[in-house]
């Protein structure tokens, strides 16, 4: 097959027949109803369930029924701001919440009876909302919450002379949850921290059982980072500091040897690799013990015996004369985790011999962000014309509707619309699910009992804590509780089912058509993330078995990073309604073969320098000079189709590739010649 070859579109149909059919709406019906397991956490969700329903219960004993909607709102909408990290970032996340939300409800309530002020304010509290996610993703939350807040205050009228104390309900609601958050943090128990660990030593657990994507996949390198990030931000210094990146080290040399070691699949025989998995469920069985044991300290006793076995299993495993990629790979493997096990089974550093700074810190660079940046094509200067938008357009539809509590629609749309075309189409179809079931089981339980104030406060209750615990693992069940919660404190004894549906459904209809008209599409940028992967790629395999393997730690850092981006770009592409550059089944198979290709060249990086030199000099190492050479080509072919969305033939195949590594980049670069081919079958047609 040459660039200036015949193409045969009927053989092109029948070869492209290979490539599964994968549609966006299968796909994003099986986003929207996975749930992230490792960042389901119970502490943190209970203790603001608790404070929430306390709360609103004090609201309700003293004000009535009315009185519960504003202290949910001042405790909860806290709450959710309330994502992991430490003393800095955390209590400036929670001012940021507590004080646009108390801005929002003064304004909601001040503008609820006047409609043209309504739509006004409405308007621009929605583009502020949206812009100020420049500052951070912390700060991207809180202006959802706040807008939040607003659409339901402005959307059920009460007179001017309420907005005092409905603002200072909420003000008080939302500084008792800062208190209950901060104090802890105070005392240095660093519980935002060891989450974050806890959490990507669960995501790694899972990924060796083969779930959420595998040990090459996302979920597990994404959690790494993340706590990566946060630690460096926490404020911590000296041995806590020591102690946090020593165990996420560890957590990243166990998740790196798991990578080579299945890169070296090709050297064990079956029996060898069953001893090799059966190491691998002892790791994630000591993995969990481990993310137990941080969490919960009193859970420690469960580590030495699962370290036992996992010494067992890798004792029986090195033992069986594996090859030296696979030797390298399991030794590589057992010296982290065993590293990982005394920081955790040891003395935690935390509490009164806790390190860290208690200051807070002005935000200097996300308040330059916000000051100066203004580039009309940014992402979230978009979002915020778009989001103004759409929510001044689902205000009026909302003053105009006759029916009660016309806050559903304006708010809707303030909870699922995104910066991006993928996040907001996910976001449409889960809240659709969410709401759908939360209707329905708010009403069979009024329906069933009765409205009365306990029900009220069990319904609260119950939607508050489904909400916090699964808002970041699960939106479609968070919404399922932000429904019941809202239906408790508003709805009750309404029971709107039908009418919250279609409202549901169009807020939905609004925001997809806004996204379609003027998106920011995700998928734009699939071919340069493969790009970027493929050059990383080729840089850290010339590392390898080049004659300076010095600069080799530099390069596999830039080929982790451009791996998790390259895959995250192209999941995230396949949410995407529409044309892509770089269609979703190519660019997934592409991902696919250079993750594949990747774990083959880290086998080869846990060689030692002398047996990697034997075995390059025996010809037995898989990567090539030529190998190197396809890489760079296929690197030249994905940025062409970034910068100009056409996709060539490529200049022939090898078909005498005499190593996996090879075929797996040959393989990836076919991709790019089967898309031309379907590009070609389309035109004719």
């Amino acid at each position: 097959m040459t660039a200036h070859g015949a193409v045969d579109v009927a053989a092109a149909r029948g070869k492209l027949r290979e490539v599964p059919e994968k549609h966006v709406t299968k796909r994003i019906l099986r986003v929207s109803t996975a749930t992230d397991w490792p960042a389901v956490r119970w502490i943190g969700p209970l203790r603001t369930t608790i404070v929430a329903t306390v709360a609103v219960s004090i609201g309700i004993a003293i004000y009535g029924p009315s009185g519960a909607f504003p202290f949910a709102v001042g405790t909860l909408f806290v709450g959710f701001a309330d994502q992991r990290g430490e003393f800095d970032e955390r209590v400036r996340g929670l001012l940021i919440a507590g004080v646009l939300v108390t801005t929002a409800t003064f304004i909601g309530v001040a503008v609820s009876g006047n409609f043209l002020a309504h739509i006004v304010a409405a308007g621009i509290f929605a583009a502020f909302c949206g812009y100020i996610g420049l500052a951070g993703p912390r700060a991207a939350l809180a202006g959802v919450v706040a807008l939040v807040a607003f659409a339901a205050f402005s959307g059920t009228p009460e007179p001017l002379s309420a907005v005092l104390p409905t603002t200072l309900k909420v003000l008080i609601s939302a500084a008792v949850m800062t208190t209950v958050i901060v104090v802890p943090m105070l005392a240095g128990r660093l519980g935002g921290l060891r989450t974050d660990v806890v959490v990507a030593l669960r995501a790694q657990a899972m990924a060796l059982r083969g779930m959420i994507g595998g040990i090459d996949g996302t979920n597990a390198a994404g959690k790494l980072v993340a706590a990566r990030g946060r630690v460096a931000a926490s404020g911590c210094y000296g041995k806590t500091l020591e102690w946090l990146e020593q165990m996420l080290g560890d957590a990243e040399a166990i998740r790196f040897g798991f990578l080579a070691l299945h890169g070296a699949l090709d050297e064990r025989s079956l029996q060898q690799q069953e001893r090799v998995d059966h190491f691998k469920r002892t790791a994630d069985q000591l993995l969990m013990a481990l993310a137990g044991a941080l969490e919960i300290p009193a859970s420690r006793r469960r580590i030495a015996p699962a370290l036992e076995a996992f010494n067992a299993a890798a004792g029986a495993a090195s033992a069986d004369g594996l090859g030296p990629r696979s030797a390298a790979a399991l030794a590589r493997t057992e010296t982290a985790t065993r590293s990982l096990s005394q920081s955790v089974a040891g003395r935690w550093p935390i509490g009164l011999q806790c390190q860290f700074s208690r200051r807070l810190t002005a935000p200097m660079q996300p308040l330059s962000n916000l000051l100066h940046r203004r580039d009309p094509g940014s992402v979230f200067t978009r979002h915020a014309i778009r989001v103004a938008g759409l929510f001044l357009i689902a205000t009026a539809i909302a003053q105009l509707d006759p029916l009660n509590h016309s806050y559903w629609i304006p708010l809707t749309v303030a909870w699922i619309t995104k910066p991006d075309f993928a996040g907001t189409t996910l976001r449409v179809v889960e809240r659709v699910l969410g709401t759908l079931i939360g209707v329905v089981a708010s009403a069979l339980l009024i329906e069933l009992i009765g409205s009365s104030i306990p029900l009220e406060l069990a319904m609260f209750a119950a939607g508050s804590m489904i909400t916090v615990l699964f808002i970041v693992a699960n939106y479609t069940l968070c919404t399922v509780g932000v429904t019941i919660w809202l239906m408790a404190v508003l709805d009750m004894g309404a029971a709107p089912t039908g009418g919250r549906v279609v409202q549901t459904f169009a807020a939905g209809l609004l925001v997809i058509g806004a996204s379609r008209l003027w998106p920011t599409r995700t998928s734009s940028h699939a071919g340069a993330g493969l790009a970027d992967l493929a050059s990383a790629l080729r840089n850290y395999c010339a590392s390898i078995i080049g004659p300076d393997r010095a600069g080799r730690n530099q390069t596999r850092a830039l080929m982790l990073a451009a791996s998790l981006k390259a895959t995250t770009v192209v999941e995230d592409s396949g949410h995407e309604p529409g044309r892509h550059l770089l269609h979703y089944d190519y660019a997934v198979e592409i991902d696919e073969d250079l993750r594949a290709a990747t774990a083959i060249a880290a086998s080869y990086d846990e060689l030692a320098e002398g047996e990697l030199s034997a075995q390059l000099a025996s010809g037995q190492g898989q990567i090539t000079e030529r190998s190197l050479s396809d890489l760079d080509d296929l690197a030249v072919r994905l940025t062409a189709i970034q910068e100009s969305g056409v996709v060539t033939l490529g200049a022939g195949q090898h078909p005498d590739a005499a190593t996996a590594f090879e075929r797996l980049v040959n393989e990836a670069d076919h991709q790019l010649d089967e898309l031309a081919l379907y590009r070609q079958s389309l035109t004719a047609h």
